[in-house]
C-alpha cells in the first residue's frame, strides 16, 4: 500500500494513476510551465504517432521554441523552418515559427553578415507583416505582438538600409574617371553621402584629382542627389581642369542587397578655357544605369 496525495491506494493502482496522468500530459503545458525537456519529449511523441500530420505545425513550432529557450539555436531554427515548409494555409503556428526564427536569424545575421542570410532572413519578415494571424503562442499577449510587429518593421528597415559598401557589377563603370568600382555610403549627422574615394586615371592623361562624392536625399529605398568630382588633362603643352557632376537616382532593391543607380552626366564646367579632346570625350552623353551589390562585411 501506498499513500497518493493524502489517499491510501494499492501499489498496482498507484502505477495505473501515475501511467494515466503522464498519458494525459500535454506538450503545451510542459512549455507554459518552463519544463522544455518534457515538452520536446512529448511534441516528438505527438509527432511519431501521428498518422494524419494534421498537427503536425504545432509540434513541430513548440520543439523550435524550446529548443530556443534551451540554447539550442541550431536545432531550434531546424524545426521552425521545418514548421513553415509544411503544406497547408497560413497558421498561427507558422506566424510564430516566423517571429521566432526572425529574431533568432537577425541575430545571427548581426554576428555575420552574408547574401543568402539576408535574402532567406528578408523573405521570413516579409511573410511575417503579410500575414494578419497572431504570432504568440501557445499564449495569447498583445503586448508581446506589438513589440513582434516592432521588431519586423526594424530589422526589414535596416536590411534595405543603403549605408554600407557597394561595388558595380558592370566591366563599364557608373564613372569613366574612376578604375575602382567600389563606393561606400555614409549616414553622417541625420545626411546620407556616397563617395568613391579610390581616385586614379582611366587614359594617359587623364586623372581624378579628388573623390567623387554627393550627398542622397529620399527614403523606403528610393535616392536621389549628385556627386562631383575634378578632373585634370595633361598634355604636352597644357593642363585643363574641370568639375564632373552626375546627377543620379538610386533604388535599393527590397532585401538590400543589391541597388540600381542611373546617372546623368552635367556639361562639364572647365576651369581654363574650352574643353575639348579626350577630356570630353570619356563623359558619357546618355543616362548610365548600372547595377551594384552589396559587400557584406
Amino acid at each position: 500500500m501506498k499513500t497518493f496525495l493524502g489517499v491510501t491506494v494499492p501499489f498496482v493502482l498507484l502505477i495505473a494513476v501515475v501511467a494515466l496522468a503522464r498519458q494525459a500530459d500535454n506538450p503545451i503545458d510542459a512549455f507554459l510551465r518552463h519544463d522544455y525537456l518534457r515538452a520536446i519529449d512529448l511534441a516528438e511523441s505527438r509527432l511519431k504517432s501521428s498518422t494524419t500530420g494534421g498537427g503536425s505545425a504545432q509540434y513541430y513550432c513548440l520543439l523550435g521554441m524550446s529548443y530556443l529557450e534551451l540554447g539550442m539555436y541550431e536545432k531550434a531554427q531546424l524545426y521552425l523552418k521545418q514548421t513553415l515548409l509544411l503544406a497547408g494555409e497560413d497558421s498561427t503556428y507558422k506566424q510564430a515559427a516566423r517571429a521566432a526564427l526572425m529574431k533568432s536569424e537577425f541575430s545571427d545575421f548581426q554576428a555575420k553578415p552574408s547574401t543568402s542570410l539576408r535574402r532567406e532572413l528578408f523573405a521570413i519578415v516579409s511573410n511575417f507583416r503579410a500575414s494578419n494571424l497572431s504570432s504568440v503562442w501557445p499564449t495569447d499577449d498583445r503586448a508581446v505582438e506589438a513589440a513582434n510587429r516592432r521588431t519586423a518593421e526594424t530589422i526589414s528597415s535596416e536590411l534595405s538600409d543603403i549605408a554600407g559598401d557597394w561595388i558595380d557589377d558592370f566591366k563599364d563603370k557608373l564613372c569613366p574617371f574612376c578604375t575602382s568600382t567600389r563606393y561606400r555610403v555614409l549616414r553622417k549627422d541625420g545626411e546620407t553621402w556616397m563617395t568613391n574615394s579610390e581616385y586614379s586615371s582611366s587614359s594617359s592623361h587623364l586623372s581624378l584629382l579628388t573623390a567623387l562624392t554627393g550627398k542622397l536625399t529620399g527614403e523606403h529605398g528610393m535616392f536621389a542627389g549628385k556627386l562631383t568630382g575634378n578632373v585634370a588633362s595633361t598634355t604636352a603643352s597644357s593642363v585643363e581642369s574641370l568639375r564632373v557632376s552626375l546627377d543620379v537616382r538610386v533604388q535599393v532593391e527590397p532585401d538590400g542587397s543589391g541597388m540600381v543607380i542611373t546617372a546623368s552626366y552635367g556639361s562639364p564646367d572647365g576651369r581654363f578655357g574650352m574643353i575639348t579632346g579626350p577630356m570630353t570625350e570619356v563623359i558619357p552623353r546618355a543616362p548610365v544605369t548600372r547595377h551594384f551589390r552589396r559587400v557584406e562585411p
